[in-house]
């Protein structure tokens, strides 16, 4: 998938950009696969943010994709990395880890507002997140950006 110069400098300009169907149904099918992996062993990062009648309703876990195959097959072999080059300007593409949040229906709390660039141990303006809903969401729930 080429990303338009337009595209490729809106992100540049603003640090976000808004790229639609960028990720085939084959692709999200295999990253549900790897999620329902994943919390039935997660990691010791995983961490619980809301419970409500012992079900767990909005959690996350990270860096799973070296022992999850289909998060690495994803990041190996779909054209994500092609797209974060082309953002990045960059014939190389590292991968620093992937997060997986978890809604589930009836969560009420809401995300923390955050710069994730604080979270990370990298400095420099080659670097690319990608939000990637793997079912509907709807634009009340979607995060919000800000340039």
């Amino acid at each position: 998938m080429k990303i338009s110069e337009k595209k490729i400098d809106t992100y540049n300009n603003e640090g976000v950009v808004h790229l639609k169907k960028i990720i085939s149904k084959k692709w999200l099918k295999e990253l549900n696969k790897g999620i329902k992996k994943n919390f039935q062993n997660p990691s010791i990062y995983k961490c619980v943010y809301e419970k409500y009648n012992n079900k767990e309703l909005f959690y996350d876990d990270y860096c799973n994709w070296s022992k999850i195959k289909e998060y690495k097959d994803f990041f190996f072999k779909s054209k994500i990395a092609y797209i974060a080059s082309q953002l990045m300007n960059s014939k190389k593409v590292n991968i620093f880890h992937e997060h997986v949040l978890i809604k589930e229906p009836g969560s009420k709390k809401r995300t923390p507002w955050h710069q994730d660039q604080s979270y990370y141990c990298v400095e420099g303006r080659q670097n690319v997140s990608f939000w990637c809903p793997l079912n509907d969401v709807n634009k009340q729930d979607c995060p919000e950006f800000i340039a």
